[in-house]
């Protein structure tokens, strides 16, 4: 075997491993994502659940606690701010929140259950990037 074989060989399976705990460690972001919203430990995720999270987040956002988030305190969201401003204000109330995180669940809720389970909470996380 050649250096430049035994080289490409190493590099390849370098790669490989990186691959794998890439994916353990995504794998291991979704699931406490899912916890997370998940309160009760069931593993499934009910509005109810996820509806507090939600306006806590809002809360955590609106930097200068006036009650609305503009787009410089909404920054690095996995969905852009106009997804969410449905009034196209530049200023993104609570409600507006709710709702655009709501239609989301609605839309994700693939068995109309009333809850989102991990397959469709992974399907959702892979949908937002792509929207």
């Amino acid at each position: 075997m050649t250096i430049e074989h035994a080289n490409a060989r190493w590099l390849g399976l370098a790669t490989l491993a990186l691959v794998v705990c890439a994916s353990a460690a995504s794998a291991q972001d979704l699931q406490k994502a899912f916890a997370r919203l998940d309160e009760n430990g069931d593993d499934l995720i009910e509005w109810s659940e996820a509806y507090p999270v939600r306006v806590s987040e809002f809360v955590e956002m609106d930097a200068d606690r006036n009650g609305a988030v503009d787009p410089s305190e909404f920054g690095g969201r996995a969905r852009p701010f106009s997804a969410f401003d449905t009034d196209g204000d530049e200023e993104l109330q609570l409600a507006e929140y709710l709702q655009g995180h709501r239609s989301m669940f609605m839309k994700f809720d693939a068995d109309e259950d009333g809850a989102i389970n991990l397959e469709e909470f992974e399907q959702a996380q892979a949908a937002v990037g792509k929207e």
